[in-house]
């Protein structure tokens, strides 16, 4: 007796020091969370959906196999590779399921943003204008593939047996439609999945396989560009790691918008910084253009994320020959960034969806104390959707996707350890804090306004279209707040819930597509 008891005792040891069961439990504790909606929706199609459950169940299984396959290999890749190879490869993975797993045109906004990289392709890259706004003309097969939909007939709103009807399709550039497209983003702003596009309509494919490998160059060079930020960035690695493998993020980076080369842009501006405040260098040639490109690309892309460009102030004296020349050279981007800016609003059109601008300016201009506090009553009521939405709210594919609350809150928690899991050695100075508060606050300010003159109906009492992706580029900004070592955890254990986190997330968009 006393034997069984020491083996079983064995036993229990083992099991309870098994870090792989942590990881299998916390799994199934979030599909637990999924399993009504799964039943609800077999009850509701039960003539059509035991047809693709089988498809859910393949696909779900083989998912979370590559899932838990990095899960177990991740510390090893944390102790024989550099930190920003280790995202590389993560993100390269989880988002590439990604772009099979949300149909094409699922994903929130994609199919105007998918006609304006097509635009791109042709040779438009400011798209013209009439007087009915911005428009171009589309091949048809291309509008004919995107507007295929045997459910609901919303081109946003796609199954996974759409797919077939949309590979049917030939590309046929000669016969062409005027469509509007989203002319107030630069053509620069499509680059990742222009690649893809070109490569596709260069050898002749349909609009289908055309779209799907701009969907991967998407990808491919939005992750790299955010590996050499990683790399660049000389603390709080794993922060960024995090918040980088976010749900939203790698969704969107795997289809056609226009945030992620903003993304990839802020991002790069805030290592570079980092990077020279920390080693005091002298900032190179190259650095110039590469500073110069990302402020174009920073203040022609939204015009809400412009006060960016002010943390190149941050540059040290010491990268510069003299304090005069950091001034010369630090004033000297910011203008370039104002300049940039003014030129695309008088170049670009911004048409409004709701609101009527010209009327609601007004009011502003006439009643600040009264706008101010509409944005105060907008904050308080959707604060946490805006949080929850940075990781991986309901926005997603257009609100098609609902993952509970368990997976922000979970992605919210790993991400404040991650932040603290890292010695800020080289303190900014309170100056420097109050600046970038400023840089925030203003940006939230712009963001608001902007969804408000043009997304809100005029006078409304709360503010319209906010969404929580917009503040990924601003929570990277956290960085320039110091603070002591407090915890020291494995990169790979919070690594490895963001990881289940994305696959929870998988779970619901395959609920929604196949069911």
């Amino acid at each position: 007796m006393k034997k069984i008891l020491e083996i079983a005792e064995n036993i229990i040891r083992k099991v309870v020091s098994c870090r792989l069961l942590y990881y299998i439990m916390a799994m199934l504790l979030f599909i637990g969370t999924y399993y009504m909606d799964l039943k609800i929706r077999l009850e509701n199609n039960a003539q059509t959906g035991g047809t693709h459950l089988k498809y859910f169940i393949i696909a779900a299984t083989v998912s979370g196999i590559i899932v838990l396959a990095l899960i177990i290999f991740s510390k090893k890749l944390y102790q024989k590779i550099e930190p920003h190879i280790v995202y590389l490869i993560l993100a390269l993975i989880i988002g590439g399921m990604y772009i099979f797993i949300i149909p094409l045109c699922a994903q929130s906004d994609e199919p105007a943003h998918l006609y304006r990289a097509f635009q791109v392709a042709r040779g438009e890259w400011i798209s013209p204008m009439n007087e009915s706004g911005c428009v171009t003309q589309m091949p048809k097969s291309v509008v004919d593939m995107v507007q295929i939909n045997s459910e609901t007939k919303k081109r946003e709103y796609k199954k996974y047996y759409d797919i077939k009807e949309m590979m049917k399709i030939s590309l046929n550039e000669n016969e062409t439609v005027e469509i509007n497209t989203v002319g107030n983003y630069h053509g620069v702003s499509y680059l990742p999945q222009l690649v893809g596009v070109k490569i596709g309509m260069i050898f002749k494919l349909n609009p289908y396989f055309i779209a799907m490998l701009g969907r991967m160059t998407s990808l491919i060079i939005t992750v790299l560009l955010l590996s050499w930020g990683i790399y660049k960035l000389p603390k709080h690695k794993l922060f960024a790691t995090i918040v980088l493998l976010s749900p939203v993020v790698l969704s969107y980076a795997s289809s056609f918008s226009a945030d992620n080369m903003t993304l990839a842009s802020i991002f790069l501006m805030v290592s570079y910084v980092l990077y020279y405040m920390h080693t005091k260098e002298k900032i190179k040639k190259k650095d110039y253009i590469i500073l110069g490109v990302l402020t174009f690309i920073v203040a022609i892309s939204k015009i809400a994320y412009l006060p960016v460009v002010g943390i190149l102030i941050f540059l040290p004296k010491e990268c510069f020959e003299d304090n005069k020349r950091k001034w010369i050279y630090s004033i000297l981007f910011v203008i370039f960034g104002l300049v940039s800016a003014v030129w695309w609003m008088k170049v670009a059109s911004i048409s409004a969806r709701v609101g009527d601008p010209n009327n609601t300016n007004t009011w502003i201009y006439s009643n600040p104390i009264g706008y101010l506090t509409v944005l105060f009553r907008t904050t308080i009521s959707n604060a946490w959707d805006y949080v929850a939405n940075i990781f991986a709210g309901h926005f997603l594919c257009h609100n098609q996707v609902n993952p509970y609350s368990i997976v922000p809150i979970a992605y919210i928690v790993i991400a404040v350890m991650a932040f603290f899991n890292d010695e800020n050695k080289e303190k900014t100075t309170m100056m420097q804090k109050l600046i970038t508060f400023g840089i925030l606050a203003l940006s939230y300010l712009l963001i608001s306004t902007a969804m408000y003159v043009y997304n809100t109906s005029f006078r409304s009492e709360i503010i319209v279209g906010v969404q929580g992706r917009y503040f990924v580029p601003l929570l990277l900004m956290a960085v320039f707040f110091g603070n002591s070592k407090k915890w020291n955890i494995e990169e790979q254990k919070l690594t490895n819930v963001a990881l289940v986190a994305n696959y929870v997330v998988y779970l619901a968009m395959m609920t929604k597509f196949f069911i």
